[in-house]
């Protein structure tokens, strides 16, 4: 795993600055241009060094949350890329580090007494090998990750669409059609909150607001996600189609 990391050592101790700007940003990662009327969540100082890319993420405090670092080739491609995300303290929560080259991925977790929680090693996208600790570094078994589950799964979902789910007057009559992509929060309790559409403003407005609708009339609540053995809050897609038969 050494050789990994050792590819992202300089990118943090470069600081030959080409240019640097800020960017205002959402918590769905979606850019906030209009600071004025939207709300933002955080924002972004970016730097360009040369061939890399560093950006550090604040919140509207100034407490960081995380910093990463994309390194390019000759031809602009993505070399690698580093992400430390931070505990309120500036300690390491996660970091991620990934060779393009080598095709190689590391996840590595820490307790915020930096005491490592686990660490997993990909290569060609099939997990070579995994560790967890618990909080006095004893290794242990497995800790627990899954991905937030709408209730039934995802059968119980579409069930939900297939009932629930009306093709607008107004977008039949104009012919239109399309997939509105939706992301929400998943909280702690599996609730759905701040449905937003990603690709807003590519299809009829009506097809929008019926897709918005929709997740906020879900009844139901999620499994919430856990990330090694615990229980987080998570961003979930719904891809909702509209075609006129």
């Amino acid at each position: 795993m050494r050789p990994l990391l050792l590819l992202f050592a300089f990118l943090f101790i470069y600081d030959f600055c080409n240019a640097q700007y800020v960017r205002f940003v959402d918590r769905y990662d979606l850019e906030v241009t209009d600071t004025t009327g939207t709300s933002f969540t955080y924002f972004e100082i970016i730097r360009e060094f040369g061939q890399a890319v560093k950006i550090e993420r604040f919140r509207k405090d100034s407490v960081k949350v995380s910093e990463s670092t994309t390194l390019f080739d000759s031809l602009g491609n993505v070399k690698g890329f580093r992400k430390r995300d931070l505990f309120e303290s500036g300690k390491s929560e996660f970091v991620y580090s990934e060779d393009k080259s080598k095709r190689e991925i590391e996840k590595i977790r820490y307790y915020e007494s930096g005491d490592v929680k686990s660490q997993k090693f990909f290569r060609d996208g099939q997990l070579v090998n995994e560790a967890y600790f618990d909080k006095e570094g004893q290794s242990i078994s497995y800790l627990e990750s899954r991905e937030a589950i709408p209730e039934d799964g995802k059968e119980g979902w579409t069930n939900y669409m297939i009932k629930n789910l009306s093709y607008p007057q107004a977008a039949r009559s104009a012919r239109a059609e399309g997939t509105i992509i939706v992301i929400c929060l998943v909280d702690k309790e599996g609730n759905l909150k701040d449905p937003q559409i990603i690709n807003k403003g590519e299809y009829h407005p009506s097809l929008e607001k019926e897709a918005i609708m929709l997740i906020e009339k879900y009844p139901d609540q999620f499994t919430p996600a856990m990330e090694d053995g615990e229980v987080v809050e998570s961003f979930f897609r719904f891809p909702v189609r509209f075609k006129l038969s």
